[in-house]
């Protein structure tokens, strides 16, 4: 639950300083490069992951 809230609350913080900076449109699109990354992090934990029988 920790983890979860640190990780709300660091999101919240780039949100904002993204919108102050350079508006909503930064937003999306970090939170498009992050889904990214998560998506690839993901995928190289399933391939890496040994296979059972």
């Amino acid at each position: 639950m920790f983890a979860m809230s640190f990780g709300f609350g660091t999101g919240a913080l780039i949100a904002g300083e993204l919108i102050d900076s350079d508006g909503f449109v930064a937003v999306v699109d970090f939170c498009a490069i992050s889904m990214l990354i998560t998506l690839a992090i993901a995928a190289l934990t399933l391939g890496l992951k040994p296979r059972s029988n």
